[in-house]
């Protein structure tokens, strides 16, 4: 086929050409001026457009004739013609949009960096839902260059109720545009001088008392079967100080109950590190007793449907896209409603669990060791009440 020769394209001619012994053949159509296919002689078939602009030749690919649409290409390369005719060039607007693209596609472009640095998968998840929910409608659409400090702070503003989802959004702001800065999308930084609020470490836990009722309402859940699986999770998390959703998606290959240990994976931790640790004997007879009552329902099932039904990997199974309970909101909401207590949190369970331990003189590197932390000065800045109060206590008579 002679270069520039003109044809009226069909798709079902473009299916049909075939690539040139070496180099390339141009085709162009003859229904849209300019447009037309390259084919190589690696097989590759792309739209091209060639236009004149300023008294300059030029020529820009559209995209793959294998998965654009004969009249897609057409349709785009008669709005690129368009923009040549107001003397806009389609080749200097393209790369102003890769050298300054919007914000919504540097969003995208740092959930996937933090993907490649194999963060976590609950890491990633509450990045999305930052970016979804309080940046993209804010600034998606503007372009990472126009992003100024004004736009920024009304963003965390409207966050000045939410402390901690604030100081949040703009963590994730602030690492956007340090990539973007690494990227050479722009030179600054606009969240540099935006102020994170002062937070409160919450010191919220659970009384003895409180401790009580939760334990009797939870007591009276088991015994329901659709509230069980709800019901074991909750009493787990107190007596594990575990992370509700390391707790979620935990399988019982984990769990060595004869030895009383619970082995978390890396993929599964906060820290992204192996996790092992010694459980308290009553989380180790409530998972005895979930993993029987799993197995009598798998065997009950069996001899209903007359085949083999194999016990679920997971601790907590259910129909969610991972295979594993996600959330117990509105279940813990009942609970509190039922135990009579007031600005009770399920995190607070974890909270609770450290407090118990640091209360009874436990040291700090075996708590730390018992409920994940890596760092001393986070289990402090939480649990700084219980520590400050062991403190005076051993100071009390010290002198005589």
């Amino acid at each position: 086929m002679p270069k520039d020769n003109k044809v009226n394209f069909t798709q079902r001619y473009i299916d049909a050409l075939k690539p040139p012994a070496e180099g390339e053949t141009l085709i162009m159509d003859s229904k849209v001026p300019g447009l037309g296919i390259r084919v190589r002689y690696t097989g590759k078939v792309v739209y091209v457009l060639r236009y004149q602009l300023g008294g300059l030749h030029k020529k820009m690919t559209i995209g793959d004739a294998k998965l654009i649409k004969l009249e897609s290409a057409r349709d785009r390369a008669l709005e690129l013609l368009g923009d040549v005719q107001a003397e806009n060039d389609p080749i200097a607007q393209r790369n102003d949009w890769r050298n300054n693209p919007p914000v919504r596609q540097l969003g995208a472009e740092t959930i996937e960096h933090l993907k490649s640095l194999d963060r976590s998968a609950t890491y990633i998840e509450d990045s999305q839902r930052l970016l979804d929910r309080y940046i993209l409608p804010a600034i998606g659409d503007m372009r990472v260059r126009d992003v100024g400090a004004r736009d920024i702070e009304k963003i965390i503003h409207q966050l000045k109720g939410k402390t901690r989802t604030g100081n949040l959004v703009r963590s994730f702001l602030s690492r956007m545009f340090k990539l973007a800065r690494k990227w050479t999308y722009r030179m600054d930084d606009p969240t540099y001088g935006v102020e994170k609020f002062e937070e409160q470490a919450r010191e919220r836990f659970y009384s003895l008392a409180e401790l009580d009722k939760i334990r009797t309402v939870l007591g009276q859940k088991l015994t329901e079967t659709r509230f069980r699986q709800s019901a074991g999770a909750t009493l787990l998390l107190l007596y594990t100080g575990a992370r509700p959703r390391e707790l979620f998606k935990s399988t019982w290959e984990m769990f060595d109950l004869e030895a009383g240990v619970w082995t978390k994976p890396s993929h599964h931790t906060k820290q992204k590190k192996v996790h092992s640790h010694k459980l308290a004997q009553e989380a180790i007879d409530l998972l005895k007793s979930i993993r029987s009552a799993a197995e009598a329902d798998a065997k009950g099932k069996a001899e209903k449907i007359g085949q083999p039904v194999e016990v679920s990997p997971f601790v907590f199974p259910s129909d969610s896209k991972g295979g594993h309970l996600t959330t117990i909101k509105k279940f813990w909401a009942e609970v509190c409603k039922l135990a009579e207590l007031t600005d009770a949190h399920l995190y607070d369970l974890r909270k609770t669990f450290a407090t118990l331990l640091l209360s009874r003189g436990v040291d700090i590197k075996t708590v730390m060791k018992l409920t994940g932390h890596t760092q001393a000065s986070t289990l402090l800045r939480h649990y700084a009440m219980v520590v400050g109060g062991a403190e005076e206590k051993a100071l009390e008579g010290l002198f005589g």
